[in-house]
């Protein structure tokens, strides 16, 4: 599995400079290095130490690239919640992860901004809905405080959300609209404080 500290690439994670670039760049790196391709056999890990990483717009599009499943799947992972916290800008989402199949949140905290999400996922490749594909994804132990929403999934398949936390949320903590039930989609939640 590829390791891909934000920190290599530039991000501070002080609270007060943008990191959005960085982590972004990181992501390039991990694209470019088929991290999210099945045929090679390996997944990656997007990692965040500890630290406060402002400016959030990280977007995981596969856009029709072949997907990681199951042992070669993503992780997008911090140090503990607590420990590492991402913010991100008003009416964005911090994290937003289209068509990829088998990706893995987790062990950190959200600062969505006025009108932002923490999370957002959907199955499709888009934010319209089109190019459906199977989305088999994971978030646990997140602490989200503030946003608009917390978690916000579209058209998926099968997500799980688990030991997490979501307080103070203008519209809703947790929003999911268009499960897929032709592949017996589900969204399945335990142990969450809402």
């Amino acid at each position: 599995v590829g390791w891909y500290n934000v920190r290599a690439f530039g991000a501070l994670g002080n609270g007060s400079a943008s990191d959005e670039t960085a982590v972004n760049n990181a992501v390039t790196a991990m694209v470019n290095a088929n991290c999210f391709n099945s045929s090679t056999g390996k997944g990656c890990k997007l990692y965040f130490p500890p630290g406060l990483y402002v400016d959030g717009a990280i977007t995981l599009n596969m856009s029709g690239a072949a997907h990681v499943i199951g042992a070669g799947s993503v992780v997008v992972q911090g140090a503990g919640r607590g420990a590492t916290t991402l913010y991100g800008k008003a009416s964005t989402p911090i994290i937003k992860v289209l068509g990829q199949q088998g990706i893995t949140i987790s062990d950190m905290s959200f600062g969505p901004a006025s009108g932002g999400t923490a999370i957002y996922v959907s199955n499709s490749t888009d934010d319209n809905g089109t190019n459906p594909d199977n989305f088999n994804s994971l978030v646990q132990r997140i602490f989200v405080n503030g946003g608009a929403y917390g978690l916000r999934a579209r058209r998926t398949t099968l997500l799980r959300l688990s030991d997490s936390e979501f307080i103070a949320q203008a519209t809703g903590p947790v929003y999911i609209e268009n499960i897929r039930n032709e592949d017996s989609g589900a969204f399945l939640m335990d142990n969450v404080i809402i």
